[in-house]
């Protein structure tokens, strides 16, 4: 009867000290981004006077992906791969683009009922 109590015991508190390392872990990886994000401002404050357009572009985009999408960026961040890039957008004044982009989206879509 003493041993299952010890055991519970030992198991109780093995529990909270990993508890206590994964919530120190999310903390670390929280600051890391903080620290990214302020790296990422003084960047633009710094371009203010000589702006890069191509940097600020660039820039611009991995701040909207990590709002949009922040499990992508934690991931991209833990794991140091790059987010793939977006397709290029289809503008919408031009009818042969869009219709053949609803095309290929058809196509993409049979082949994947049809199992072809």
């Amino acid at each position: 009867m003493i041993y299952i109590a010890a055991a519970q015991l030992l198991l109780i508190a093995f529990l909270l000290y990993d508890k206590g390392r994964e919530r120190d872990h999310y903390a670390q990886v929280a600051a890391d981004l903080t620290q990214q994000a302020r790296d990422e401002r003084l960047i633009l404050l710094r371009r203010d006077v000589t702006p890069d357009l191509q940097a600020l572009i660039e820039m611009n985009a991995k701040l909207c992906q990590r709002l949009q999408a922040p499990v992508n960026a934690v991931n991209e961040h833990l794991q140091g791969l790059p987010t793939p890039p977006s397709p290029p957008p289809v503008d919408m004044n031009d009818d042969e683009a869009v219709w053949e982009s609803r095309e290929v989206l058809a196509e993409k879509l049979m082949a994947m009922e049809t199992g072809v």
